[in-house]
């Protein structure tokens, strides 16, 4: 089954969010399991990854702190995690923690957390069932028979599934009459509108048994902590468990070293040691009775060598000829090693094996881009992005990297965080910004555009964004400011951090603005336009500008015919940033066109960059 989507409220500072993982299509290339979550500093975006930590198993957060619920305080709770599943599997619905709990297709489950350092009450969302002719009492096999040909239909599924009818009707029982009816559709399990029904599963265990193995890798934590598989719950032991379980638990050779362990067993209850062992326990006990009147009994438990495969493996890095621990070796190689050990390990989970239950992967890393030199950080978004195609694993990541965007695809992988007054906003399209509509031709610029220059996807993380035609009006930009400067008529720290704010876009070319801006408004991200009139109806590139600004002309500022012949009264062919540069640095004072132009460029007027 695959995680689709789930919502956090009342954890830390974010009342509500509801995120969708997106699915994988083979008819969209650039699709993907993967979920970016982009935004400034202290936007909650790690609080979502710590949320699912919370409530995920394969984590260390197994119950809510103090500073996991809002202000600090449990009176501001309770925190819930709402999970909902698709894909549903006939191996997948046959577990405990699911069987009967899938309604419409789905299997929706929350948690909910009243208090500090308790474990948390869970819920299935499913239909109210209710069983009218349940016998009473309902003490053995004969009152249910007798109940009509319905309840024996029932029981005969019960025994064909469960095994021979019990002497009494224990809970269990009960439980499982109620799951076969339900599963065979009986008329004697009559559905009622679905609602929130507590303990599914009957135990807490078997619904984690089913809920995604969540694998965290944080961005801040001392990085050794985390490549060293002798780490309990590090994220280098967590993947090399995950992979041992699924390729060398059933191994003969694993196997045999298990079953060696339950012959010593053995020994201890019978069989060619049994007397050696009693030789022992009855000389202890001598010696114990001479002090308190009580004996000694011997046991023996063997290693469970199949649930601790990586703790007793060690995995070594050479270095040239150096064998050393990876928790010796820089950050960059550390989480280098965990991103392979994750492709490995997707990879593994995506080979076909016998039908059965298979638990899902979901990865958690924080600001995969840290530690890693420019190039290493786009290969770790490629590994990211091979290892959620891979079918059994998804991503979901926090990221202040352009790298880890994609302007042409994936749109409905992005989650954008802003603060707002009381909390946290979050923002995330539902479907893909250039289906159909002729759209596959701005795709297509924004890709050939983003081959050559990865940071125009700094459109996500500015304050402030503008579109310009091309390089002319970046170099224009920038050689005003220097004269301003230089003239005392800005400061330069003011103009530094207005810059710094500021994405400025080089579309290269009119026909690419409106792709930009199709992304721009898809996600609610304001921004300017800088460009030239030219012909005014040519391809009708002027009006569409317009419309897709909402025919608001105060966001775009127009050159006419074009920006040199507006700024300069010239034409130019050919190094058009140049010849703006030195034009600008020339001009003494500085025209009203091409102040005007820095001024809605930048989004601040000269006199507020005194």
């Amino acid at each position: 089954m695959r995680l689709s989507n789930f919502t956090i409220r009342k954890f830390k500072a974010i009342q509500e969010v509801h995120l969708v993982i997106p699915k994988t299509d083979a008819a969209r290339p650039g699709s993907a399991d993967f979920l970016s979550l982009v935004g400034e500093n202290n936007t909650s975006k790690s609080s979502v990854l710590e949320a699912l930590r919370l409530a995920l198993p394969g984590t260390d957060l197994p119950t809510p702190a103090v500073d996991h619920f809002p202000a600090n305080t449990p009176n501001n709770g309770p925190i819930e995690l709402e999970f909902e599943f698709d894909e549903i599997k006939p191996e997948d619905e046959a577990e405990q923690g699911i069987r009967t709990h899938v309604h419409g297709g789905k299997y929706k489950i929350k948690k909910v957390w009243a208090e500090v350092g308790v474990r948390p009450k869970i819920y299935a969302y499913e239909p109210v069932v209710e069983f009218p002719t349940w016998p009473n009492p309902d003490a053995n096999k004969a009152r249910f028979e007798a109940a009509g040909a319905d309840w024996i239909q029932v029981v005969a599924a019960y025994e064909a599934r469960d095994g021979a009818f019990p002497t009494r009707t224990s809970e269990k029982v009960r439980q499982g009459l109620r799951e076969v009816a339900i599963a065979m559709g009986s008329p004697v399990a009559v559905k009622g509108a679905a609602n929130w029904v507590e303990n599914p599963g009957g135990f807490a265990s078997h619904v984690d048994s089913v809920l995604p193995r969540a694998i965290y890798i944080p961005a801040i934590k001392e990085c050794e902590e985390e490549a060293a598989v002798s780490q309990k719950k590090s994220a280098a032991r967590q993947i090399v468990e995950a992979m041992f379980t699924q390729q060398l638990a059933g191994n003969p050779a694993v196997v045999k070293f298990a079953e060696a362990g339950e012959a010593v067993k053995a020994l201890f209850a019978g069989g060619e040691g049994n007397e050696i062992v009693k030789q022992v326990e009855q000389r202890i006990t001598a010696k114990l009775e001479r002090l308190i009147s009580l004996s000694a009994s011997l046991d023996f438990t063997p290693p469970d060598i199949r649930a601790d495969l990586a703790g007793n493996t060690d995995l070594g890095i050479i270095d040239g000829t150096l064998r050393t621990k990876p928790e010796h070796q820089g950050h960059g190689a550390q989480r280098s090693l965990i991103m392979s050990l994750l492709e490995v390990l997707a990879e593994d989970t995506a080979i076909p094996t016998e039908a059965g239950f298979r638990r899902a992967l979901l990865f958690l890393p924080e600001e995969p881009e840290i530690y890693m030199h420019p190039q290493m950080c786009r290969k770790m978004r490629d590994v990211l992005l091979a290892i959620s195609r891979s079918g059994t694993a998804q991503v979901i990541c926090t990221t202040h990297s352009p790298v880890f965007l994609d302007l042409a695809d994936r749109h409905d992988g992005i989650a954008i965080f802003r603060k707002v007054a009381g909390g946290v906003d979050t923002f995330q399209r539902s479907d893909d910004l250039f289906g159909g509509g002729g759209g596959a031709e701005d795709r297509d610029r924004l890709r050939m555009i983003l081959d050559f220059d990865a940071s125009v996807n700094e459109v996500f993380f500015a304050r402030e964004v503008c579109l310009v035609e091309g390089d002319c009006e970046r170099a224009s930009l920038e050689a005003v400011a220097k004269s301003l400067i230089s003239s005392g008529s800005i400061g330069r720290e003011k103009y530094l951090l207005s810059r710094r704010d500021l994405s400025l876009v080089n579309c290269r070319g009119k026909s690419t603005i409106r792709a930009f801006q199709r992304v721009l408004n898809g996600f609610h991200i304001g921004y300017r336009v800088v460009h030239d009139r030219d012909k005014e109806g040519e391809n009708g590139a002027n009006a569409a500008i317009l419309a897709l600004l909402g025919g608001d002309e105060a966001k775009r500022l127009v050159h006419n015919p074009n920006f040199e012949r507006q700024i300069f009264n010239e034409d130019w062919e050919t190094d058009k940033p140049w010849k703006a540069t030195k034009k600008i640095e020339a001009m003494n004072p500085l025209n009203n066109d091409v102040k005007r132009f820095f001024e809605f460029t930048l989004g601040k007027s000269i006199t507020a960059l005194l």
